[in-house]
């Protein structure tokens, strides 16, 4: 996966530019990001190959770690992700009938020093499909 996905357009510009890339060089990556879903900067085949290195050294990969699952495929399923910065991520997915009401709780976790991990935040997301009806 790759790290840019929190960047803006504005900030990507701001960081291309001061390597010496024009502007429109950062409204490629945003549409090969984010339109045509390449998941690797060697697959923007239309950048330079120098630009695609300086934006793997500069955007290394992150993935997420499982740490923890929980339930059984046809009931409530707890995952517990860490970050690559050590932060957690706390998601339960919750199957119901019909599919499109499917509800995906997220909650985002930090460790205190001496005091393990705890809740900080908690947001419910209804799947796309259910909010249209569909």
């Amino acid at each position: 996966m790759i790290s840019l996905l929190g960047e803006t357009l504005g900030s990507l510009t701001e960081k291309l530019g001061a390597l010496g890339h024009k502007p429109y060089r950062a409204r490629q990556i945003a549409g090969w990001v984010h339109e045509k879903r390449v998941d690797d900067f060697a697959g923007m085949t239309d950048l330079p190959a120098e630009l695609r290195a300086q934006l793997a050294e500069m955007f290394p990969p992150q993935q997420l770690e499982q740490v923890r699952l929980s339930g059984s495929k046809d009931t409530t399923r707890k995952f517990l992700f860490r970050l690559p910065d050590g932060q957690f991520i706390e998601s339960v997915f919750i199957p119901a009938s019909p599919p499109a009401s499917r509800l995906i709780v997220v909650r985002l976790r930090h460790q205190r020093r001496g005091h393990g991990a705890r809740a900080v935040f908690q947001r419910r997301h209804r799947r796309a499909d259910a909010r249209r009806g569909g």
